[in-house]
């Protein structure tokens, strides 16, 4: 599972194939099959293609007389509309390599882990250099050091003599301190509490303080070369997708941070040839009554205020395009880290629904766990047989129950499928012979 379930990735493949050049579907391809921080720029770009070819025609990457080519020119089928686009993803990838405090959590994490030190809890302050701006040039950075400098910087002999203190008086609270130009981390020891790291407080370095210096801006800016070098002559855009960025997916509440339309309009301000932007977003909503959470997909189209003519059949091209979107399956950094696992699970993986001698499972770990390549104890606690309530094959056999019935629940769609297994009545191969009260009537017998 990622962004769309694999498959639905297949099926847009295999369509794609109608309009795709062979060598480019076979790029696709690769990209999907060897993970790598590209697998969700490629996802994205499958599904705009595929989801565009529903509503009119489109060529990827068509030769056009220019240095560079378009990732996608589309025709509308209703009215003609015709544009060229680019398709890029967005990540705060390299602000959070910029700004290492979840490496900085996990390092504590497991020297704490080291430490055996189970009497508390800890927590992490890190600084930021001086004053929130907005629009000063100042990004808003982290007092950290690279993480190959975190042993030499904070995880010091300082450091391990601040943990065979706490261990002498576990019940004492205490306070590291790390104070440099280059380095604000205040790591706190609070006894009693749980172990591990459990409290962190840090500026947000995700938000876009600089209007023309953010995650947004540099890749529509990377882009606009691109577009230019295509010599196509019609209005040309940018899709900028969500590939796990904070400016995309979440609402601006900051008084220090630009929105993405005051990036949008700097970018249009300072490149003039570009069209238009469309931003696609992952926003998160709690469904109340199901209690599961789904990533609705938001687009915010930008006009370039030289091509309002276009501005009301771009719109309409948008919106019938993302009809034609699969559903998005998780966020993106969600979805990056579940391909990244070596061990694909179902979708359905922990899910279980008991009804009377019925119990409904999920069919791809059914047949890992039959395969070998599932440990039964994962099974016993992902299902929570082993908490809950008790294995209800176990209890089947001890009532002498067998499989009476199975049947499977296919899913085009999601990545898994149900398959629902009925225990009989006890079965004679696994109970006591015994007499029935009533036994059966004999043909012709008086009743």
């Amino acid at each position: 599972m990622a962004l769309f379930s694999r498959r639905q990735l297949q099926r847009m493949i295999d369509e794609n194939a109608q309009f795709v050049p062979p060598e480019h579907l076979q790029e696709h391809v690769r990209r999907l099959n060897k993970v790598r921080d590209e697998y969700l720029s490629t996802e994205w770009e499958v599904g705009l293609l595929n989801a565009f070819s529903k509503i009119g025609t489109v060529q990827h990457e068509p030769a056009l007389g220019g240095s560079r080519r378009l990732d996608l020119l589309f025709r509308s089928s209703e009215d003609h509309f015709e544009f060229g686009a680019d398709i890029v993803t967005v990540s705060d990838q390299s602000l959070h390599k910029r700004n290492p405090v979840y490496p900085l959590y996990d390092e504590l994490r497991r020297r704490v882990r080291k430490s055996r030190i189970t009497s508390g809890g800890f927590g992490i302050a890190v600084g930021h250099h001086a004053g929130v701006h907005r629009g000063r040039g100042v990004r808003h950075d982290l007092l950290l050091p690279p993480v190959g400098k975190f042993a030499e910087v904070i995880f010091n002999a300082d450091f391990e003599s601040f943990l065979e203190d706490l261990k002498k008086l576990p019940s004492q609270p205490r306070e590291y301190v790390v104070q440099s130009a280059s380095t604000s981390v205040r790591i706190e020891y609070h006894p009693g509490s749980r172990t591990g790291v459990w409290t962190g407080s840090h500026l947000s370095y995700t938000c876009a303080n600089v209007v023309d210096d953010n995650p947004l801006f540099n890749a529509l800016k990377g882009k606009s070369k691109q577009l230019k070098g295509s010599n196509y002559p019609g209005p040309r855009g940018v899709f900028v997708c969500d590939g796990g960025c904070s400016m995309l997916s979440t609402r601006m509440n900051n008084w220090a941070e630009f929105s993405v339309r005051d990036v949008i309009l700097e970018f249009f301000r300072q490149h003039r040839s570009v069209s238009f932007v469309v931003i696609l977003g992952l926003h998160y909503d709690r469904a109340i009554f199901t209690g599961r959470g789904d990533y609705r997909l938001e687009a915010q189209i930008g006009v370039n205020p030289r091509f309002k003519q276009i501005e009301g059949r771009l719109q309409y091209a948008v919106n019938n395009m993302l009809k034609h979107l699969p559903k998005i399956e998780a966020n993106a950094v969600n979805a990056l880290n579940d391909v990244k696992r070596k061990t694909q699970r179902g979708r359905y993986f922990g899910g279980l629904t008991m009804s009377g001698r019925r119990i409904k499972l999920s069919a791809i770990t059914i047949l890992q766990l039959l395969a070998g390549e599932l440990d039964y104890s994962m099974f016993e606690i992902a299902h929570g047989f082993d908490q809950k309530f008790p294995n209800p094959f176990r209890r089947a056999l001890i009532e002498g129950r067998v499989i009476g019935s199975c049947s499977v629940e296919c899913s085009a769609e999601e990545d898994d499928d149900w398959i629902t297994f009925e225990f009989s009545e006890p079965d004679p191969t696994l109970t006591p012979f015994r007499v029935d009260r009533k036994p059966p009537n004999r043909e012709g017998s008086p009743k």
